[in-house]
């Protein structure tokens, strides 16, 4: 998310970069992109546990000072790695909201 806030400004210093290049160039289209896999496998299949456990809290660490929204969006992609683990980090984001009330 390049500017969660205050949308896109144009910076006065920016401008087109010229280079030169040889051969094909085109454009590519990402949309497709496998983004998850390799983190699900990750998740499933390399962490234990007690592993588990330890990344959500570090990651629930990380979030709790976020913005509502920024920690919607983040449990969003982490549950696009495995169901679980948007659970777990929405459970232990949901605790600290209880805990500060």
């Amino acid at each position: 998310f390049p500017n969660s806030f205050n949308g896109q400004k144009e910076s006065p210093r920016g401008g087109y970069l010229k280079f030169s290049a040889t051969g094909d160039v085109a454009k590519y289209n990402s949309a497709d992109d496998d983004n998850f896999s390799q983190a699900t496998l990750f998740w499933k299949k390399t962490l234990n546990e007690e592993e588990r456990n330890r990344l959500v809290n570090n990651i629930v660490g990380n979030l709790k000072a976020a913005s509502s929204f920024i920690q919607d969006r983040a449990v969003k992609n982490f549950s696009q790695v495995d169901l679980d683990l948007g659970q777990r980090l929405a459970e232990g984001l949901r605790k600290i909201t209880i805990s500060k009330l």
